[in-house]
């Protein structure tokens, strides 16, 4: 006899050219060592020092290493950084117009043989840009859009925008959805902050795929560039360099959050737990996807 029928909803095969530097993680999961369910009652003890290890050298410094031999110390640290020289000399890029135009309609023709708005000017592709009255963003990015249908979960284990459609009831977003422009007039490039997390901006710039010209026009940025971008984003993890910058109290914030995450998916929260903390425990909670919105030259990040 056959198992009762258990839907799973769809992922959406969606890959974006706009957010290749969010699909590599960090080598090495963090995983904090903190005691998550620790009473605030409890008091820690001290251990006794060992008696072995009196003579020991630190990890990472060898005992043979001559006294005062710092740069032996700077190439065994593994948090260091050499300074990179810049491999370009040459002078500054030109400063080039914003490409956003005000629309202009044509002159009417009786065969209706062309389009109603002037195409972008491709020669200023890359151009400044600020989000003006002329810009609009698609429905589902608004931040003030409280009709909107989109529902995506940015803590979820997998990439599953889904909308609302009544009597409480969601289906899977559909690739010819996420294929539509973000903003009117179209753009190719965008830089998107949330006010939780100010430090790590998502900046979505087109990247060719492997063999493809890179003097080809970038296609326009689209509804699902942008939510995969931002769910990819939020789900990189951190390195202990960055939670070594949180405070007593934050630690105790992202911890829970961190837990609660992996336990919300019982069947694969060893899985979960092992991954480490990701951006989006830094969050504390607001998991939820609730749009874009426009703040000068930057989008600002919306969550709840």
């Amino acid at each position: 006899m056959s198992g009762p029928f258990v839907y799973t909803p769809q992922t959406v095969p969606f890959s974006s050219s706009y957010a290749v530097p969010f699909y590599n993680q960090q080598a090495s999961p963090f995983i904090p060592e903190l005691p998550l369910n620790i009473s605030p009652y409890h008091q820690a003890v001290p251990l006794p020092p060992s008696p072995n290890l009196i003579n020991s050298p630190l990890p990472g410094i060898s005992p043979l290493a001559p006294e005062g031999f710092e740069g032996y110390l700077h190439a065994t640290d593994p948090f260091s950084r050499r300074e990179r020289r810049g491999s370009w000399n040459g002078d500054n890029a030109p400063y080039a117009s914003p490409w956003f135009h005000v629309p202009r309609r044509r002159r009417s023709r009786s065969d209706a043989g062309y389009d109603t708005f002037r195409p972008y000017d491709q020669t200023n592709l890359y151009g400044p840009y600020a989000f003006t009255p002329q810009l609009a963003l698609h429905p589902w990015l608004v931040a003030e859009n409280n009709q909107s249908e989109l529902i995506l979960d940015l803590s979820s284990p997998q990439f599953q925008p889904s909308r609302y459609v009544g009597n409480n009831q969601i289906v899977p977003v559909s690739v010819e959805d996420l294929s539509q422009p973000a903003t009117h007039p179209p753009v190719y490039e965008l830089h998107i902050v949330c006010d939780l997390i100010p430090n790590w901006p998502i900046d979505m710039i087109y990247h060719p795929p492997m063999g493809y010209s890179t003097m080809a026009p970038p296609p326009p940025i689209t509804v699902g560039d942008v939510l995969i971008a931002v769910y990819n984003a939020l789900q990189m993890r951190i390195s202990q360099m960055d939670w070594a910058t949180l405070s007593p109290e934050a630690v105790q914030s992202v911890s829970r959050a961190y837990t609660k995450r992996c336990r919300a998916h019982p069947g694969i929260e060893l899985m979960l737990q092992n991954q480490g903390v990701k951006k989006i425990d830094f969050l504390l909670g607001k998991i939820w996807f609730k749009g874009l919105r426009g703040a000068g030259d930057i989008l600002k990040l919306i969550v709840a």
